[in-house]
């Protein structure tokens, strides 16, 4: 039975992935697809490096698709993100493939998320539960404005934010609702770049090439 792959750059909780990525498909009403655990890779930002990913990918047997996710502090998703696709269509890989960058952190997700989190205890990987944000906790502004948002978290948890640690917990309180709400751009790329790739019925990149202009 064919499997999805997900591959990553950063350092956290491996669940925190496949978690977010099954209840985001449940809620957008997707079919189950079996997520095998993610992979990580570094310097996806590099051709090479991406195809290289590509054909670990395609020795994989049991690849029938796969999402590249990774962060992209200081660049441009809307630039970077379909060159990335670009690099990965000339794999020609075999199954449908989607990329989607986080701008600027995984952890940008949390912050429209913030009021609903709020007062809410955490349970870390072994199931021990730690305090989590204290009751009131909100995040005014644009996410995306500044980087680091790790140490946004922080603020926000009023102690260090670990991402081994408190990623998975924190996932697990994510809003969708709120993040719709919040028109956080790669919140909105994520969710078009899941439902395109669990519907895909043949290989392809996602985001597609854009049209040359007339």
């Amino acid at each position: 039975m064919g499997r999805a792959y997900v591959v990553i750059e950063g350092h956290g909780e491996d669940a925190a992935i496949t978690n977010l990525l099954v209840r985001l498909a449940d809620d957008l009403g997707l079919p189950r697809v079996a997520w095998a655990p993610p992979i990580r890779r570094n310097a996806l930002h590099r051709e090479a490096a991406t195809l290289a990913l590509c054909d670990d990918l395609r020795r994989r047997p049991d690849c029938e698709r796969a999402l590249l996710l990774r962060d992209d502090e200081d660049g441009c998703p809307r630039r970077a993100g379909p060159e990335i696709a670009s690099w990965v269509a000339r794999a020609a890989l075999p199954f449908p493939t989607a990329v989607v960058l986080f701008y600027r952190e995984y952890e940008t997700l949390f912050l429209p998320c913030a009021g609903a989190m709020a007062g809410k205890p955490l349970r870390d990987p072994s199931g021990a539960e730690r305090p989590g944000l204290p009751p009131g906790a909100i995040w005014e502004g644009d996410p995306e404005a500044k980087r680091d948002a790790k140490g946004a978290v922080s603020a926000l948890l009023g102690r260090r934010y670990k991402a081994t640690i408190d990623q998975l917990a924190l996932t697990r309180l994510l809003d969708f609702e709120a993040l719709r709400r919040s028109g956080l751009p790669c919140f909105g790329t994520l969710e078009r770049a899941l439902r395109w790739l669990v519907g895909a019925e043949a290989p392809g990149v996602y985001p597609p090439r854009a049209a040359p202009d007339a």
